[in-house]
């Protein structure tokens, strides 16, 4: 998966700690994957 390497990549030329950046990696992916639920409930909806 790139999104979590991009993100990861990022936090560490920023200087974010290890841990935070598995966090923001973490809360991201849940996002998505609530996102997408919730996309494919309407659209299964009607």
């Amino acid at each position: 998966m790139w999104i979590p390497a991009v993100l990861k990549n990022g936090f560490v030329i920023t200087g974010v700690q290890p841990y935070w950046q598995d966090v923001a990696v973490g809360l991201v992916l849940i996002v998505a994957v609530w996102f997408d639920q919730l996309r494919r409930r309407s659209r299964d909806r009607g």
